[in-house]
């Protein structure tokens, strides 16, 4: 929290004001360009407060969300696959020896194969290898075993096993679920591609395998904000997908504020924004 001295400059004065002193309707939201800034910063500027959010900007995850990906992935792999209290390194090496294959496959592979140069990709698909195999050797070695001992099938093993370890499997379970969110992120900064195009009226403009035809805006009045829609057909292989309506929207009550709505065409293979 700052406040301008006679001088201009900002002085903190965190803890010397409540925010439960101030009224919403003396807030002003502005617009500001640094998405180093903090998440919130709270400025007293000529009798006003003026906040701006930084969440939410695509930089500042795009920063932050994979190297936590890598990390999340790393601490998934490894700590499950570390036996109980003191071992040796031959008996740690035994656990970890498969993962590590794995590991070191895809993460070859990646940048061998598929020609990626993201670092944090190539390690979140890596990683991802080392959690997933520890995962599924977890969840399947107790079933295993049982089948071997008592001369059940592996599916009827399974069952009996999650019936009485029930915490158990249902953690594994969700590691599985945040390791496909994990390496979903990755792949999605991997192999994304962005650019910026103008589309002039009725004109088709080529965008990798896509055609994109600006058909005009459409103006929108709803009681807590207007709305401009533009309306934009989309076709891929000479086939028309239909049209998407990418909107900015003025809130009533930010009116120096407009957000934008994207429009997504989503299919199994990618998704166009």
């Amino acid at each position: 929290l700052f406040q301008n001295d006679q001088n201009g400059d900002f002085v903190d004065i965190t803890g010397k004001l409540r925010l439960k002193d101030l009224f919403w309707e003396d807030l002003e939201f502005v617009d500001m360009n640094d998405d180093e800034l903090p998440d919130i910063v709270i400025l007293d500027r000529l009798g006003g407060i003026h906040i701006r959010r930084n969440l939410g900007r695509e930089p500042w995850f795009n920063k932050k969300i994979l190297p936590l990906c890598v990390g999340i992935l790393f601490l998934m792999g490894v700590g499950p696959a570390l036996p109980w209290g003191a071992t040796s390194w031959q008996k740690a090496w035994e656990r970890l020896k498969l993962p590590t294959i794995a590991m070191l496959l895809v993460g070859g592979a990646s940048v061998g194969v598929f020609g990626l140069d993201h670092p944090y990709a190539v390690m979140s698909f890596a990683f991802g290898a080392f959690a997933s195999v520890v995962t599924v050797h977890e969840l399947a070695w107790p079933a295993w075993a049982r089948s071997k001992k008592k001369g059940e099938s592996f599916g009827g093993a399974f069952a009996s096993y999650a019936v009485r370890s029930r915490q158990r499997v249902g953690g594994y379970i969700v590691h599985l679920g945040v390791i496909m969110a994990a390496v979903a992120i990755a792949a999605s900064s991997a192999f994304k591609t962005q650019a910026d195009l103008a589309l002039p009226l009725n004109e088709p403009v080529a965008f990798e395998e896509y055609t994109l035809t600006f058909k005009g805006i459409e103006e929108l009045t709803e009681p807590h904000r207007t709305i401009q829609a533009a309306q934009v057909e989309v076709a891929r292989g000479g086939s028309s997908m239909g049209l998407v309506s990418p909107k900015m929207n003025q809130y009533y009550a930010m009116p120096n504020n407009p957000i934008g709505t994207p429009a997504v065409k989503s299919s199994l293979r990618e998704d166009l924004y």
